[in-house]
């Protein structure tokens, strides 16, 4: 570890043990270094995160956190419907909408491309029946640059402002992850590709022809634009209805209009 980010780091430990003295026993945190990652532990919950200054986000809980993820991608209001279905987490991070599906029976294939993310999510999946995979989509099989960018939370095949390491990716499609994988019907796919979200959707129209509902971050991670617009229309052209589910424009939900209640 780099000298300059020890002292940083002391002081997230200090901002933890000053949030313990004030907390009641069921809320008090406990950190410890694993490796890259960072194992923590609130009320007899664990998680695996990528950076100690990120443990402000689990201070009402790791189930509350999960769930605060989920809602985001409308996935709360949809629990009882896609309970026990297939969901595709693309661009999973560090896994929570994988495991907050996982908890409503799903069988949940959690794909993120970078690295270190990657080691979260499969030290998150520990124990489930999450699937992890470290791939990254596109529209077709190519060799690309991926940009990793963990801090920042950036990792990306669409080159960042700033990134930690530049390195080549042997990408695929949605549609033939899927054939090998056998997956057939799929509830719900999240997608969350930090600018690449257009690409994703091309080389998914087989996929996205047996899916429910999707729900996609959409937010300036192209270069500082949105993909809103341009992914709303791929879905519209494949049958499906769409709406913004944030004031801001950033998370696109659609629905498949041409699967019934019962498919």
């Amino acid at each position: 570890m780099h000298s300059g980010l020890i002292p940083l780091y002391w002081r997230r430990r200090l901002a933890i043990s000053w949030h313990n003295l004030r907390s009641r026993p069921t809320a008090r945190v406990r950190v410890r270094r694993a490796g890259p990652l960072v194992q923590l532990q609130i009320g007899g919950e664990g998680i695996g995160i990528t950076a100690i200054g990120r443990w402000k986000r689990y201070r009402g809980g790791i189930s509350a956190r999960l769930e605060a993820v989920a809602g985001r991608y409308g996935t709360v209001a949809l629990a009882k419907d896609i309970a026990g279905g297939t969901v595709i987490d693309i661009g999973a991070n560090i896994g929570e909408l994988s495991l907050y599906c996982n908890r409503l029976g799903c069988q949940v294939f959690a794909v993120e491309p970078d690295p270190i993310n990657f080691l979260a999510v499969q030290e998150n999946a520990r124990g489930t029946g999450i699937r992890p995979f470290q791939l990254a989509f596109w529209h077709e099989e190519a060799e690309l640059t991926f940009y990793s960018a963990v801090a920042r939370a950036d990792s990306s095949l669409i080159e960042p402002e700033a990134y930690e390491r530049a390195f080549p990716v042997q990408a695929t499609t949605l549609d033939r992850f899927a054939a090998e994988q056998g997956i057939g019907a799929v509830v719900f796919i999240k997608a969350d590709a930090e600018g690449a979200e257009p690409e994703v959707l091309r080389g998914a129209t087989q996929t996205l022809g047996r899916t429910r509902w999707i729900c996609l971050d959409c937010g300036p991670e192209r270069k500082g634009e949105k993909t809103f617009v341009e992914c709303e229309a791929i879905l519209e052209g494949l049958g499906f209805a769409t709406r913004a589910l944030d004031s801001r424009g950033n998370m696109l939900f659609g629905e498949n209009r041409r699967l019934g209640a019962g498919d």
